[in-house]
């Protein structure tokens, strides 16, 4: 068992260049990058937000098996009731042990005291898994409920536009109403979630394909305006969305998802069950997120965006847009980037970057044994007993579609 990285002769260890990644001992140089420097490791290592030489970053790993610790989900829909039964068990099935919940819930999480009440429920579900809280931006919320909400261990704040996706309804239609509330945010520590995109305008020329580049301008303000506070760009889609994250400050962090990093938008274009917001765009957007994986940027990290939906809500003429992940994050996260050889990025991607950025101690961490081998995503999750067999599955992405890598209960 070796460890991808170089080096302290700075001789580089990385994959051979025919698609395949190739594991060698400490001290042996690249055989391909003996004398130009050019193999995606070596790019990787000189990124200016890394740490030259820290091979801490790079996964125990061979060519069947893969070492990592248990990921973080920092964007993760749980729902409620029977939903909420069935998905929240499962995390630790997915690999996860540390997840950042959205507060989009029928009625939506505004009060300290309703994440406080809400995390109860999650916790006792599963004890093992860290349940990160956070509230939804309303005209209700007051800088003294932020100041409560801090001191009771709420993470973040989640911004929604108004009736861009699932329960938004009372979202956000003016930014500035805010100020006073996202100051104190700043001064506090607390995080500023944005789903980012705007409503669709006929006479704008807005719709879902260029709702999220539309939105930018609104990120670039919000950083300018109030620079040391955090703030995580949610689910991005473009090519834009990356280039401006990479812009900003270092307190300007960006989550991707499992099925934004497959999907384009031919793939979701009268496939219900791959239907999402913000949808998948085009290739050369998909690309953009995997290079800035490839490129090892620590600011960008892994949020799910898991979102169930009973079968009857997506196969329908308004199909809810959500792609339900929770159950396998891991073997789905690691078959994909295995796809464009990223697998070597997996553990920075999925189990470091987003704790960084968030500052997270996380005291629930466990090893997770990932090995390769073929099988077969479940055809559905049941949640409830009901006479309308739809109405109480969970479809999930990649339904009896082939997986290359799982984890290893044993």
């Amino acid at each position: 068992m070796s460890r991808l990285g170089h080096c302290a002769e700075h001789q580089w260890v990385c994959g051979s260049h025919d698609g395949r990644w190739l594991v060698m001992n400490w001290g042996q140089e690249c055989p391909t990058c003996k004398v130009k420097r050019d193999c995606r490791v070596c790019k990787i290592n000189q990124h200016p937000e890394n740490q030259p030489g820290d091979s801490a970053n790079y996964p125990e790993i061979s060519e069947k098996i893969l070492i990592i610790p248990s990921a973080s989900d920092f964007h993760v829909h749980f729902r409620q009731g029977d939903l909420m039964n069935m998905v929240v068990p499962r995390i630790v099935e997915g690999g996860i042990s540390l997840c950042y919940v959205m507060p989009n819930l029928k009625p939506p999480i505004t009060s300290t005291e309703q994440a406080l009440v809400y995390r109860d429920k999650l916790e006792k579900l599963d004890p093992n898994v860290s349940f990160l809280m956070s509230l939804y931006l309303n005209p209700d919320l007051t800088p003294e409920e932020i100041r409560k909400a801090k001191e009771a261990g709420i993470v973040g704040v989640k911004l929604y536009p108004r009736g861009v996706t699932t329960n938004s309804d009372i979202g956000t239609e003016s930014y500035k109403v805010y100020y006073p509330v996202f100051k104190t945010m700043e001064e506090v520590g607390m995080i500023l979630n944005l789903h980012g995109e705007i409503p669709s305008d006929i006479e704008q020329d807005i719709c879902v394909m260029n709702a999220e580049e539309k939105f930018l301008i609104h990120l670039k303000e919000l950083h300018a305006d109030f620079p040391e506070l955090k703030i995580v760009l949610e689910h991005a889609t473009t090519k834009a969305a990356v280039e401006m994250v990479k812009s900003l400050g270092d307190t300007v962090g960006c989550t991707i998802t499992i099925h934004h990093l497959q999907l384009t938008v031919d793939d979701w274009a009268g496939q219900f069950h791959n239907f999402c917001k913000p949808v998948a765009k085009f290739p050369h957007d998909r690309q953009a997120l995997r290079d800035v994986i490839l490129e090892g940027h620590p600011r960008f990290f892994l949020g799910t965006d898991s979102a169930p939906h009973p079968a009857h809500h997506k196969e329908c003429a308004q199909s809810c847009a959500g792609v339900f992940t929770t159950p396998l994050a891991l073997p789905y996260l690691a078959t994909i980037l295995d796809s464009f050889n990223a697998l070597h990025m997996l553990k920075s991607f999925a189990c470091e970057n987003g704790k960084k950025f968030y500052n997270i101690k996380e005291e629930k961490c466990r090893e997770i044994k990932l090995i390769r081998e073929n099988w077969l995503v479940p055809n559905s999750y049941p949640f409830c007993n009901t006479q309308e067999e739809k109405s109480g599955i969970v479809i999930p992405f990649w339904a009896g579609k082939t997986l290359t890598w799982k984890i290893d209960s044993n």
